[in-house]
Formats: structure tokens, sequence, C-alpha cells
């Protein structure tokens, strides 16, 4: 947003992440047009965020973290002008199929770390009942997150006008990214595995991981 010329202010709880981040923008080649970049090493659930301060709030897998997002929401709510917008993009819990479609492409094509010798292995290991399917590992954050992206899309529905809602990449994300092979097989492949997890999404075949909704304040 600051290459596009926007005054934009970002708060991180991690100091790792906000000296990164300070030091990509010190580092930041695109000068021309730039707009400002504030960092801000704060717990956003205790900033006051003012009222009708901001054109547009955005959380990247973020808000469903939050304790207490009704009121966070009112913050907002209250900060952003008059038709101002507010973006999240949340990680949504998946199903069976969604699960057994990156297992099935994982094995299918040439990845990272694994060869085809150590897939068979590691397959009839789990036929045979050696081995079970990894378990999803989630944080103490991530625990409760299940419910709060339900939380979300109930509060944006009921406090804003949605004017976006998409949920997408159902199973493409770990296979796209460990592809292995020359470069022309990779993308080439990554790109047609996209398109089919768009194309399930879309006929709502599957059920995408990653949501983002957008809506606006009504004025």
């Amino acid at each position: 947003m600051g290459r596009r010329g926007q005054r934009v202010d970002a708060y991180d709880i991690s100091p790792k992440a906000i000296a990164l981040a300070k030091r990509m923008l010190a580092e930041n080649p695109y000068q021309d047009g730039f707009g400002e970049v504030n960092y801000y090493l704060q717990d956003v659930t205790e900033v006051d965020l003012g009222e009708e301060k901001y054109d547009a709030v955005s959380g990247w897998s973020a808000f469903h973290h939050l304790p207490d997002l009704q009121a966070f929401m009112q913050r907002v709510w209250r900060a952003l002008k008059p038709g101002g917008i507010v973006a999240t993009m949340d990680d949504m819990p998946r199903g069976r199929l969604e699960k057994g479609l990156e297992y099935f492409f994982n094995f299918l094509l040439p990845i990272y770390p694994l060869s085809y010798l150590q897939k068979f292995s590691i397959a009839l290991q789990i036929f045979t009942g050696k081995r079970e399917l990894p378990a999803e590992i989630f944080t103490p954050m991530e625990e409760a997150k299940h419910s709060s992206v339900e939380d979300i899309d109930r509060i944006w529905h009921e406090q804003f006008e949605v004017v976006m809602n998409v949920r997408q990449n159902a199973f493409v994300g770990i296979p796209a990214m460990v592809l292995r092979g020359p470069d022309s097989f990779r993308y080439t492949t990554a790109r047609a595995l996209v398109a089919l997890d768009r194309f399930l999404c879309c006929f709502g075949i599957v059920k995408g991981f990653d949501r983002k909704l957008i809506a606006r304040k009504r004025s």
C-alpha cells in the first residue's frame, strides 16, 4: 500500500517481525510516489484507532486470533470513514476431501523432499496400519480460531455491507510449493493445480482453506 502512495499504520506484537519490517522499509527501493508506513510494536486490541480516521483496515490471518472480536470490530467501525473498507484473510478448517486431494497430489507429483520410493514406503505403512496420516497441529491461539472464523462472517454481515466473500486454495498450497523439477514443469503444473482448485471451489465441490472477506462501512 505504501508503494501505491498510501499512508499505512501497521501493528504487530512480535519484536522480530517489526524489526524485519523496519529493515525492509529502510532498504525499500520503490521511492517514487511512495507514501508513508509506520510500524508499531503494540497489541492492536489495546490501540485507540480513532474516529473516521482510516479509508481501510485489514488483517491478514489475524482477526480470528483476537480475544474479543466483537469489541475490536466496534472500534474498527468507529475508525473507518463512511464507505471505508474492512478486509480479512482467514485460515478455514478443512474437510477430508480437501486433505485427501492434497495427499493425492503430493503422492502423484515429484516433490521435495521425498522420492517416489519413500512415498510408496509411507503409503504402504499407512495402508498396513503401521503408520498414521499426520495430524493437524494447532498452537493455543489456533485451537480457538475455528469458531472465530464463523464469528467474523456473522459480524461482517451484521455491521457492514459485504462486497466479497471468496474461499480458495482448498488443496493446492502445499503441492504447488514443494514441486520438484525444472521451472517450466513446476510453473506449468502449479498453474494447472491452481486452476483446478479454483474450478472445484467455484462449484462448491471443495471448500477453500483461505477465505477473503471484504466489506464496506455503510454511509
